[in-house]
């Protein structure tokens, strides 16, 4: 047996190989077997089943051991040069602050659809984070996953990033209880930002807020206020 071969000669006469199948999510190593009456034999079947592991590429051995989290690490490093500071900056800490403390463990060939979906589970109801920031952290996630996959060629596993979507929350119509009780409030301690929300009641004229190229504030006409809940009105800011 030629050394780092992994073929044994096996007490029942048959000769085995072993062959590294991929990584659990602990990584420990998966092995695979092959048999053969000869040592010939059992070693044709493992340089078969190896060629077919990897579609013909090998595997690079000196970044096997390595867990997701120096991936995350190198994959920031490359982006440096290549974004602005505040981008970096914020990459950074959505790596640090989840990524890594999650998923910096695992070993890149045990990561799964599975493993990610858990991951956002996680992230949505375990740390209560709104969807939209769900959805940037896992932007983030599936750049370093692609830039992963670039150094495990033809064995990376194929893994689908099911983004979450944020639902939308049916508009009531105010009944005319509601209504008169609005109005009772924007009436009474009169200030500039009721007035405002008055005026934009009773006429269907709405202030916007002007944008950098037009600081200035525009006027616009906006539905009656029975078609928007009262907590619509109370959230809206008057300039």
């Amino acid at each position: 047996m030629a050394k780092g071969e992994n073929i044994f000669h096996r007490k029942d006469g048959r000769w085995e190989a072993r062959y590294i199948k991929g990584y659990e999510l602990s990584g420990k190593i998966k092995y695979g077997f092959c048999y053969g009456k000869t040592y010939r034999e059992a070693k044709e079947k493992v340089t078969k089943y190896k060629a077919a592991l990897v579609n013909g590429k090998a595997v690079p051995t000196n970044t096997a051991k390595h867990r997701f989290a120096y991936y995350c690490n190198e994959w920031l490093r490359l982006k440096k040069g290549k974004i602005r500071e505040s981008t970096y900056i914020k990459y950074s800490t959505v790596l640090e602050k989840h990524i890594k403390p999650k998923l910096g463990g695992c070993f890149p060939l045990g990561i799964s659809t599975g493993v990610i979906d858990d991951f956002t589970h996680e992230l949505l109801f375990d740390d209560g984070l709104a969807v939209k920031t769900v959805h940037d952290i896992l932007v983030v996630l599936h750049s370093v996953l692609k830039y992963t996959a670039t150094l495990f060629p033809g064995v990376f596993p194929v893994i689908e990033i099911n983004y979450p979507k944020e639902s939308r929350k049916e508009m009531r119509v105010l009944s005319r209880d509601e209504q008169n009780r609005f109005m009772s409030y924007l009436l009474t301690d009169m200030d500039s930002c009721k007035f405002g929300l008055l005026l934009a009641l009773s006429t269907g004229v709405r202030i916007l807020r002007g944008r950098q190229r037009n600081p200035k504030p525009s006027v616009a006409y906006t539905v009656p206020f029975m078609h928007s809940s009262p907590e619509h009105f109370m959230t809206q800011s008057v300039n």
